[in-house]
């Protein structure tokens, strides 16, 4: 999303979730209906929203992306949940994990760009 900016990217997302899927052990459609729709959402927000290519931008969109994705995910297994009987989900576990993902992924991110623009020796900004 931040190189291009295009709207190929929300099928790559469909792509790759659905090869996620068949190795998911969650049920069929909930990771590739959440990844899909999330990244929908987050190319709407980078056009709208987030329109500066700073490091701050990247690291709102991807942060965004993974908190959007969790609430997408666990409202579509909760549904999933009520209509079937999975076996059941530790909910706390969940979002730990989920805090967690989020905190490493946003911080991956600022370090991955700030070495990215100290080896350029310019400001973070988008290709």
């Amino acid at each position: 999303i931040l190189n291009s900016g295009r709207g190929s990217i929300v099928w790559f997302a469909f792509l790759g979730s659905w090869m996620l899927e068949l190795f998911s052990v969650s049920p069929f459609g909930v990771l590739l209906f959440s990844f899909t729709i999330t990244a929908l959402v987050m190319l709407w927000a980078s056009h709208i929203i987030l329109t500066n290519a700073s490091w701050q931008s990247a690291v709102g969109l991807s942060v965004g992306f993974l908190v959007c994705f969790r609430i997408l995910f666990a409202l579509f297994f909760s549904v999933i949940d009520l209509l079937s009987h999975p076996p059941p989900i530790s909910w706390r576990i969940f979002f730990l994990t989920s805090l967690w993902e989020v905190a490493t992924t946003a911080a991956a991110i600022g370090i991955i760009l700030a070495i990215r623009s100290l080896a350029r020796g310019t400001k973070y900004s988008a290709p």
